[in-house]
């Protein structure tokens, strides 16, 4: 089976929907034929296990984007076509001319879906509902999700916007699979003895509620007396400079410290040496970064709006409400813990991914996936 997928950027700084296209790449090179499309950018993550084309033309010139995405299909020739995320012209058009052409097509949203992301920007996704967006959702019914609460969210979003009958909708539920035991080695690798610190990793974004880390911050100074705070990640320059500017006005430059991108060894080393991972997100539809430090046997805190309450239910990290309150309540906790109770936590977390997130159950769910919609 030759399967194509399209995704408006592979750049590195797109965190965790590049991510999760090699972690996809792994997961089916064995079972068959990959093409990944995308536009070009400076900073692409590799893919392994995938021929990768770069669109040369831009989107904003429709008919050269038209007759480049045609012309690589008419090459490739796939059995599926497979759209990841929305709410970009260029990701409804390739979607309108693969099916012109008699392709099947399969659309991963990517949590675009989400309340959150929904609530977001509003006018500009009314318009995007106008103009393209309405069409290919209404054309999209077979989908793949990485949560169940994800599904429900799709799910609504169809009802409330009257985009197509539900009951024609077919979404699967296929949770990313971690290559951990590559994870776990390097990590092992990397790990020295050193400065104790609380990690954040993820895109500098508001969605990522990194103000209610440091409002939190601010709570529990005193109880992490010891404790260093690294927060990883690219983001908006202005964005950035206004989060630093609240560390100054209080007080807590002499804890945080903003490290800006990092990748390869240098994120993994990151990880294996922190003490636990903060990702206290509004909205998540899977947070592929928590799992990367589960797989480093890094405990983790995050929100119930990700799909982790198994975080809380395997003793292997902190699954709460988003809020400054409920953050400020785990750090708490987490700092009263000693060095073996975390290490307990991290064996956890590892235990946890090792059996219910492999990349070959990812495989196995995405082939049965493109099967069915084939039949």
């Amino acid at each position: 089976m030759k399967i194509l997928h399209y995704i408006n950027t592979l750049d590195r700084s797109f965190g965790g929907t590049t991510t999760y296209m090699q972690m996809l790449a792994l997961s089916l090179r064995s079972r068959a034929e990959l093409i990944f499309v995308a536009d070009a950018s400076q900073n692409p993550v590799e893919i392994c296990g995938a021929k990768v084309i770069f669109m040369q033309s831009k989107w904003y010139s429709r008919s050269r984007y038209k007759q480049e995405w045609t012309a690589i299909l008419d090459a490739e020739k796939p059995d599926v076509v497979h759209v990841n995320t929305i709410w970009l012209p260029q990701c409804a058009w390739v979607q309108l001319w693969a099916e012109q052409k008699g392709y099947k097509c399969a659309l991963t949203v990517h949590g675009m879906l989400e309340p959150w992301i929904v609530n977001r920007n509003r006018f500009k996704k009314k318009l995007g509902m106008i103009f393209f967006q309405r069409r290919q959702l209404k054309t999209a019914l077979w989908q793949t999700v990485t949560a169940v609460e994800e599904k429900k969210h799709v799910i609504q979003y169809y009802s409330d916007c009257k985009i197509a009958d539900v009951a024609n909708l077919n979404i699967d539920v296929i949770p990313i699979g971690i290559d951990y035991e590559s994870i776990a080695k390097k990590c092992a690798s990397l790990k020295s003895d050193g400065e104790k610190y609380i990690l954040f990793l993820s895109r500098i974004h508001p969605k990522k509620g990194i103000e209610i880390l440091l409002d939190s911050l601010c709570r529990v100074r005193e109880k992490i007396v010891g404790y260093k705070v690294k927060i990883a990640g690219e983001g908006d320059s202005a964005y950035v400079e206004n989060l630093k500017n609240f560390c100054s006005d209080n007080n807590l430059i002499d804890i945080v410290e903003f490290v800006g991108g990092v990748y390869g060894d240098d994120k993994w080393r990151l990880i294996s040496n922190a003490s636990v991972l903060v990702l206290p997100t509004y909205s998540e539809n899977f947070g592929l970064v928590i799992a990367e430090a589960m797989s480093a046997s890094v405990p983790v805190i995050t929100t119930n709006t990700t799909p982790w309450q198994i975080l809380t239910d395997s003793d292997s990290g902190w699954c709460v409400p988003v809020g400054v309150e409920h953050i400020a309540g785990a750090l708490a906790d987490f700092a009263s813990l000693s060095a073996d109770e975390l290490q307990q936590k991290g064996c956890n977390a590892f235990s946890v991914i090792s059996r219910e997130y492999s990349l070959g159950m990812m495989g196995e769910k995405l082939m049965s996936f493109y099967n069915k919609m084939l039949s």
